[in-house]
């Protein structure tokens, strides 16, 4: 992430997160690593959650779905587990765009310098 504005670095950190885990997880690993920069490791943090959070609502939804169909589940138990289902992935889609768009947008508070790029220590004398 040398030489990549700060902005366009938490893009690609949400948008990993968004793709799939393991993405994320080498993404956002070589972020939390190799980055200098805490407003990239404290997005790295955002992002992680997010991601903690619709894993254990998928969790959650496929294990409610898994022992309702060995009790020998109705179809109105399905509809609503497809209905559950499509809502958390709108809901994911609109969470990912959401935050990516803030990340974008937002002023930075290192003014879009490259994500590796050390700030100035203050010095008082």
């Amino acid at each position: 992430m040398k030489g990549l504005k700060t902005c366009y670095a938490k893009l690609i950190l949400w948008l990993s997160g968004f793709v799939n885990v393991i993405v994320f997880t080498l993404t956002g690993g070589y972020v939390w690593l190799k980055s200098e920069n805490d407003e990239l490791k404290q997005e790295t943090k955002k992002v992680f959650i997010v991601v903690l959070i619709f894993i254990c609502i998928e969790a959650i939804l496929s294990i409610i779905y898994n022992i309702y169909s060995l009790s020998n589940g109705s179809s109105d138990f399905y509809k609503f587990y497809r209905t559950m289902t499509t809502l958390v992935s709108i809901a994911k889609i609109i969470t990912y765009m959401t935050f990516s768009l803030i990340a974008v947008f937002s002023k930075d508070k290192s003014e879009n310098k490259p994500a590796e790029e050390k700030e100035p220590a203050n010095e008082t004398k």
